[in-house]
């Protein structure tokens, strides 16, 4: 093996669509993928520009994206592996749940698990009040994991909220809950086509965005985007490693059941890669370019659009397309990213104030903002970390 062969090495990893590369969403298609890591020693790992990427049950490139290295066959770098990540290849993944009975979950009723300040856990809870579909709220706490604990793991591999069941039956990942209450409770029928079709078009964009990076990641200097207090709290709650640590810690606890070690294994795989991409400024700045450019395209829909003669986003009718774009802009709003484009962008401010006087706007996430909600959880939070450092 040549000196060059030596400072390289390839590493599979399982990694949530959703979390990860969520700008590369494919219709129909896994939600999870293979990431091939080409680490060579004079870069740092996990290198953004250097995943190469492999759809599970397709070919793939054979070629680093970045330097054009050939790539070992998966097969051939899965035996090199270590036994999590065997474990986690072996299980199949986690597709998103779409109506599957759960003999864990509750088996009467509408039931929704979901933290209040998830971007996600917002828009179903929004459209679920809009359309005034009565559920059991469970909140999961996500700055205390509590999404991680077995009892919620076993209603969703997946491990991330919102969850919603509907008499034992489990749909995860936002835009699947979201469809199947709109066709269920909505009046998606009574839509023309091309309204229907601007409605899709409008969630994909919305769920496309890179949400966590926008959230947690370290903004690039140039950006002068002004502090805000949930700003500060996401970036005080997402401390490089602390996830890791805790998934851990539940994959040594509960390491001899093989569902459980399985999530916690992929969940681990995912946050490193996650938490590498939150200090990376290249793959910063690409996802405030790419926001920018959604904003614009925004503004030009609406101009063009139903809006301005006192309808919608999409339609006279309210969609779910606005319900999604009401949690993205709130989302962009509550980390003062909305607040460096609202002045050249005047139909997407009347846009968002019309959204925020929506009365399921107030019940969905006014309520769960408003200061004694924030106090609590807040003081929980604290509490529990108290609680754990005395322990220690």
């Amino acid at each position: 093996m040549g000196q060059a062969e030596r400072r390289q090495s390839f590493h599979l990893l399982i990694v949530d669509l959703n979390s990860v590369i969520n700008e590369c969403r494919y219709a129909n298609a896994s939600y999870h993928m293979i990431v091939i890591r080409h680490e060579i020693a004079s870069r740092p790992p996990y290198l953004d520009r250097c995943l190469t990427l492999r759809a599970g049950g397709s070919r793939g490139p054979a070629l680093c994206t970045e330097c054009t290295t050939p790539i070992p066959a998966p097969a051939a770098i899965l035996a090199a592996s270590d036994q999590r990540t065997r474990d986690v290849m072996a299980s199949g993944l986690f597709p998103p749940q779409t109506g599957d009975f759960n003999e864990h979950a509750p088996e009467r009723g509408a039931h929704l698990y979901h933290f209040a300040q998830s971007i996600c856990s917002r828009q179903v809870r929004m459209l679920l009040d809009e359309l005034n579909v009565p559920y059991t709220s469970h909140h999961l706490a996500l700055p205390l994991y509590e999404h991680y604990e077995p009892e919620y793991v076993r209603i969703n591999p997946r491990a991330v909220v919102p969850a919603l069941v509907i008499h034992g039956c489990v749909f995860t990942d936002s835009a699947n809950i979201l469809q199947y209450v709109d066709d269920h409770y909505g009046n998606w029928n009574a839509l023309l086509l091309h309204e229907s079709e601007a409605v899709k078009r409008q969630c994909a964009r919305v769920d496309s965005m890179p949400w966590k990076r926008i959230t947690f990641g370290q903004y690039p200097p140039e950006e002068k985007v002004k502090p805000t207090f949930m700003r500060q709290w996401s970036l005080a709650l997402n401390k490089p490693g602390e996830r890791q640590q805790k998934l851990h810690e539940l994959l040594q606890k509960h390491g001899s059941d093989p569902e459980l070690r399985t999530v916690y294994a992929a969940a681990i795989g995912t946050a490193d890669i996650v938490d590498t991409r939150m200090v990376d400024m290249d793959s910063m700045r690409r996802a405030f370019s790419r926001t920018k450019q959604f904003l614009e395209r925004l503004e030009t829909e609406l101009l063009s659009g139903p809006f301005v003669t006192g309808g919608w986003l999409c339609s006279k009718k309210f969609t779910r397309a606005d319900v999604m774009w009401a949690c993205a802009l709130h989302r962009l709003e509550e980390v003062g990213v909305l607040q460096l484009h609202l002045d050249s962008m005047l139909l997407c401010r009347a846009y968002y104030e019309r959204l925020c006087a929506r009365p399921s706007f107030k019940s969905a996430i006014t309520k769960w903002d408003s200061p004694c909600a924030m106090g609590a959880l807040v003081t929980r939070v604290a509490c529990t970390r108290v609680a754990k450092c005395r322990l220690l």
